[in-house]
C-alpha cells in the first residue's frame, strides 16, 4: 500500500464535524490504529481538538505529497508544519495554554534575537511550528510502522 493510500485509509477513520456550517471539532474512531497515536500527541492534555485537527491536516498533507518513501516524507514535514501554523493571535494564545513548553524548546533549538521586528507572538508561532514539525515526523514514523505491519 502506498503512503497516499494509507493516509486516505486513516483519514476515513477521522471525521470533521460542523454545526450550522461552522467547524465544531475533529474526531477519530477509537478502533483506528491512529487513535492511540493521537492520544500520545496530547502530552497529558485531553481532549484537545487542536491535536485532532492538526493530525488530520498533517495526514491530508502527507497523503497529497506524492512522495513514496519515509525519508522523502520526513523532508516534506517542515513545509507542512510552517503552512499549518496558526496565523491569528487568539488561536495561538489558545494553543499556548496547554503547549507553551514548545516555545522554550523552539528557543533552545533555534535561538532568539530580541528586536522590534520579533514579537512575543512570533515566539508563540515558532513554538507551535516546532510542535507541528515534531508531530509530523512522529506521524511519518507511525505511517512507516503501519506499512511494515501490513507487510507492504
Amino acid at each position: 500500500m502506498s503512503y497516499e493510500k494509507l493516509c486516505e485509509k486513516l483519514l476515513e477513520d477521522m471525521k470533521r464535524e460542523f454545526k450550522g456550517g461552522e467547524y465544531l471539532r475533529t474526531t477519530c474512531s477509537e478502533n483506528s490504529p491512529l487513535y492511540q497515536f493521537i492520544q500520545d500527541q496530547h502530552e497529558g492534555f485531553l481532549p484537545q481538538d487542536w491535536i485532532f485537527s492538526k493530525v488530520y491536516d498533517l495526514l491530508a498533507s502527507l497523503g497529497s505529497s506524492k512522495v513514496e518513501d519515509q525519508e522523502g516524507l520526513r523532508d516534506e514535514v517542515a513545509g507542512f508544519a510552517d503552512s499549518l501554523t496558526d496565523i491569528y493571535n487568539h488561536e495561538l494564545l489558545e494553543w499556548c495554554k496547554c503547549f507553551y513548553h514548545h516555545i522554550d524548546e523552539a528557543v533552545s533549538d533555534f535561538g532568539y534575537e530580541a528586536g522590534p521586528d520579533f514579537t512575543f507572538m512570533d515566539l508563540v508561532r515558532m513554538g507551535q511550528c516546532r510542535q507541528l514539525d515534531s508531530m509530523g515526523h512522529a506521524l511519518v514514523d507511525f505511517l512507516a510502522e503501519q506499512k511494515e505491519a501490513n507487510h507492504e
